[in-house]
């Protein structure tokens, strides 16, 4: 019984070769024998040529009943001298149990139909001996604690420091953004005649010629913008938040009968305004350059006297603090 056994574990170390095709698989185990948990390395390997597809063994967590697959590498592809490939994959197993097993041969897969088997191999697990005589009976042994894995703290303790300079940055890039933007209102709070700031806007919209350049929508909307913020300071209105026809009933209240002219200007300047910006109405040349006289005319007509600047400048004032506690 032991001889068959011997011979039985010699054949099973020996890698014996399964020719298919001109593809040559092997199979080998780099030990018979090995002690209940310990780890053999079995050796799956296929040579073949460059143009032939060779599909080894798919492995599950177990090669038969017992003998578990511990891993299972990648393949390894060598060039021989004769330009032939060499394919490698080490499969390591283990086993729990004392026993003779038997493995049956592995299955390759060539082009996709012819399949080859290796050889067949055989694994002893051996059990520990115990000497039960000589063996004292001793405690059982303490909890041991786990040795602390600083690599994995550090790791940890740099993601949590990450997340808090996160936070941190959040916070006061907020604070940043917050602070510069009302210094910026604070800054835009400069108190001038509204007359002048007109004439001032009207001579640059004049010197940047947007009409001319076919930026016809951003000429009327920064000519529209101006005469609004004018009509805001000058009238004590919100003119900038106010609609069209919101802005020429309120300018109605207080101007004469004797600017009717200027009035009815004033209307046709918002209205071909509002067409230019929400209908991409293209008016006539001529109309562009009488558009900004229309403005010109109505800022002249209507510019607050010496006496009412000072309360004039208070007004403006107090629209831009307004905006800025908003």
């Amino acid at each position: 019984m032991m001889k068959k056994i011997f011979y039985l574990l010699l054949i099973s170390f020996i890698s014996t070769i399964s020719i298919a095709g001109n593809v040559i698989v092997k199979s080998s185990i780099d030990s018979t024998a090995i002690r209940i948990g310990e780890q053999a390395t079995i050796r799956l390997e296929a040579i073949q040529n460059e143009n032939q597809t060779v599909l080894f063994p798919v492995l599950s967590d177990t090669i038969i009943s017992g003998l578990e697959v511990v891993t299972l590498s990648k393949k390894d592809t060598t060039i021989l001298d004769n330009k032939d490939l060499q394919v490698v994959q080490n499969v390591v197993v283990t086993a729990f149990d004392s026993a003779l097993f038997y493995i049956p041969p592995f299955a390759f897969v060539v082009d996709g139909k012819d399949s080859v088997l290796s050889n067949t191999l055989s694994l002893k697990i051996l059990p520990y001996q115990v000497d039960t005589l000589n063996a004292d009976i001793a405690d059982i042994r303490p909890i041991y604690s786990a040795p602390i894995n600083w690599r994995e703290i550090a790791e940890y303790v740099f993601f949590a420091l990450l997340i808090v300079a996160i936070i941190v940055g959040i916070y006061f890039g907020y604070r940043y953004y917050k602070k510069r933007k009302e210094n910026k209102k604070e800054e835009e709070i400069i108190v001038v005649d509204p007359y002048e700031y007109a004439m001032r806007e009207f001579s640059r919209i004049r010197d940047e010629k947007l009409w001319q350049k076919a930026r016809i929508k951003e000429y009327y909307t920064d000519l529209t913008f101006v005469l609004r913020r004018y009509i805001s300071i000058r009238f004590e209105i919100d003119a900038i938040e106010m609609t069209s026809d919101q802005i020429i009933d309120a300018v109605d209240l207080f101007l004469d009968n004797e600017l009717k002219k200027e009035k009815q200007e004033l209307e046709t300047l918002l209205r071909l305004s509002d067409l230019v910006k929400f209908a991409k109405w293209i008016p006539e040349t001529t109309e562009n350059e009488k558009m900004l006289n229309t403005a010109l005319l109505f800022v002249e007509a209507t510019k607050p006297k010496e006496e009412t600047l000072e309360e004039n400048q208070k007004i403006e004032k107090n629209l831009e603090k307004e905006n800025l506690s908003e």
